[in-house]
């Protein structure tokens, strides 16, 4: 039951932001980078990070890595968010 929630959610709770913070007019062609995005990433990731932990011996670059591109991402988020809420202020 656990398992079925924490991968359904997310699934679901994607879209539904996506769609909450970039709005409808736009919604399809932005999911779809996005989704490819993702996938490139997902698919990209583990032997980006594999070689890194290979040439040093050590995991600290990977984690470097992914927290860089974590505060990418959530830096990317707030200022869709800030951009979102001034263009609803200016309708």
């Amino acid at each position: 039951m656990i398992y079925a929630v924490s991968t359904g959610v997310p699934a679901v709770m994607n879209q539904l932001v996506t769609f909450e913070v970039l709005g409808k007019k736009e919604f399809t062609a932005i999911w779809g980078i996005l989704s490819t995005a993702s996938s490139l990433g997902l698919a990209l990731g583990s032997p980006l990070l594999g070689y890194f932990y290979d040439a040093t011996g050590s995991y600290n670059m990977t984690i470097i890595v992914s927290i860089v591109f974590m505060v990418v991402c959530l830096a990317s988020f707030f200022f869709a968010v800030t951009l979102r809420k001034r263009e609803l202020n200016k309708a």
